[in-house]
């Protein structure tokens, strides 16, 4: 596990001096976030509709118990 003092100026030198480069990490994220997007606004759709239809579920239990 890294600390705060691991995360300092020496662990992002090193990180630097290896070679490492923000602009092609930018790029894989965007990808990657790209590559998330489809299956995560799928499974947010799926949510949604069954909030909705547990909404008119109530809406509809609620409807019979006035009624009765």
């Amino acid at each position: 596990m890294r600390t705060e003092r691991d995360l300092g100026p020496t662990y992002i030198n090193g990180l630097v001096n290896s070679g490492y480069a923000a602009k092609s990490s930018s790029k894989a994220f965007d990808e990657f976030a790209h590559g998330a997007k489809a299956p995560l606004d799928g499974m947010g759709d799926c949510l949604t509709m069954a909030a909705d239809k547990f909404e008119q579920i109530d809406d509809e239990l609620a409807k019979a118990a006035r009624s009765e």
